[in-house]
């Protein structure tokens, strides 16, 4: 990353998560159309540390790529529903020095979870790639099955990039009605509402969070 941020053709930006679930910010997928209006070909959107069922990552971008290091009990965790299903291609990190039998071991492991998954595409089998960011090693390998991904797959990315549009919508319209319902300063035709109930949770009443929810989502649906 130090020398990928001083080349003169690449630009990096951090964003910040802001607590959304998911590690991504909110607008990355705006992010990566605004890199693309300006004419960069390449985008490599890198996410903060993901738990097994976040899976956010997928409605941003064409290809997933999740990287593994040795000795982090994915091969156990391959088999679970989450991140394993929306991977388009397994980087097994670390593929070096003392390390290479554990990571030869955790391949195996990945491509057998791979083979009771069901594919995600026709032409298109999940490579597991051994590789070293350290000492380079087989680096050349990744870049060569993202290429064969769009060959093989890029009648499909169209598809799923207008998916991608509508789920963002919702994404966006969700964070917007909870943050303007949520803010005590906020004047809007609820607020008082929402005060009414939220005093009521705070007492102990006889009145449950779902209750309270339903009473919300009717109030605006009438309105």
């Amino acid at each position: 990353m130090e020398e990928l941020s001083v080349h003169p053709n690449a630009f990096v930006r951090p964003s910040a998560s802001k607590g959304i679930m998911g590690g991504l910010a909110l607008n990355s997928s705006e992010m990566v159309l605004l890199c693309e209006g300006v004419g960069y070909e390449v985008i490599f959107i890198e996410s903060v540390g993901l738990g097994q069922n976040e899976i956010e990552i997928d409605n941003v971008v064409d290809f997933v790529v999740y990287v593994v290091p040795p000795g982090s009990g994915d091969s156990l965790q391959g088999v679970k529903k989450g991140i394993m299903e929306i991977a388009d291609m397994i980087a097994v990190n670390k593929y070096d020095g003392d390390y290479e039998n554990v990571c030869k071991r955790l391949k195996i492991d990945l491509q057998h979870a791979i083979h009771f998954q069901l594919p995600r595409y026709e032409d298109w089998i999940v490579p597991v790639v051994l590789c070293s960011a350290q000492t380079q090693r087989n680096l050349h390998k990744l870049w060569d099955n993202c290429l064969k991904f769009q060959k093989n797959v890029g009648k499909d990315i169209l598809r799923k990039r207008h998916k991608q549009s509508v789920h963002n919508m919702w994404s966006y319209l969700s964070n917007i009605l909870m943050n303007t319902l949520k803010d005590d300063d906020e004047q809007h035709a609820f607020a008082e509402d929402i005060s009414s109930i939220k005093k009521k949770l705070q007492k102990a009443e006889h009145f449950l969070p779902y209750e309270g929810a339903q009473y919300i989502k009717n109030k605006i649906f009438r309105a």
